[in-house]
């Protein structure tokens, strides 16, 4: 009997999950299009066709990665890409990926494009500092949490993330005046 409840609660958190993800995701879409288009560099005209295309690859994407075909997940999040390379949402959850898969370098390097894409994200940024403490990186942690509190001065949760890599790193009188 306990693990039929176990096995409830395990479905009903990986719906939750998958919920929170294609909420998030939609937010995130919705933030790097107003990105994208407010800057000069990046242009998003996309076709009816072609927007219907990049949201059902999108959405398989995810639920790829939510039944653990991460390899599938990654080609499905590819053709989003080679829709439209200025996505800021396809480079984050590639991330996610390469990190459940081991391939550290890919997703730092996916969530630095995800960042470039859309800087105004702070979730992207939080985690890469936390994928680079998660690597031992961190001077690179550092700099992303400092990035992040001049644009974010109001969040307390960054500044103490702050003052805890400057302790980590010896650097008290950082700490202090964060």
């Amino acid at each position: 009997h306990r693990q039929k409840i176990k096995l409830m609660m395990h479905k009903k958190i990986s719906f939750a999950c998958v919920i929170f993800t294609l909420v998030f995701a939609l937010v995130s879409c919705g933030s790097s299009k107003k990105t994208a288009k407010s800057s000069n560099t990046y242009s998003t005209h996309l076709t009816i066709q072609e927007e219907r295309q990049f949201s059902y690859y999108f959405y398989e994407a995810l639920r790829q990665k939510q039944l653990q075909k991460y390899d599938a997940a990654i080609e499905l999040l590819t053709k989003c890409y080679n829709i439209n390379p200025y996505d800021a949402a396809v480079r984050y959850e590639m991330a996610n990926v390469y990190t459940i898969n081991g391939q550290m370098q890919a997703a730092i390097s996916s969530l630095n494009e995800a960042v470039t894409l859309d800087n105004k994200n702070l979730w992207y940024k939080v985690n890469l500092a936390n994928l680079y403490l998660l690597l031992g990186d961190l001077k690179s942690a550092t700099q992303v949490y400092e990035a992040a509190s001049l644009q974010y001065p109001e969040k307390e949760e960054i500044l103490y993330n702050l003052v805890e890599l400057y302790t980590k790193q010896n650097r008290y009188n950082e700490a202090i005046t964060t």
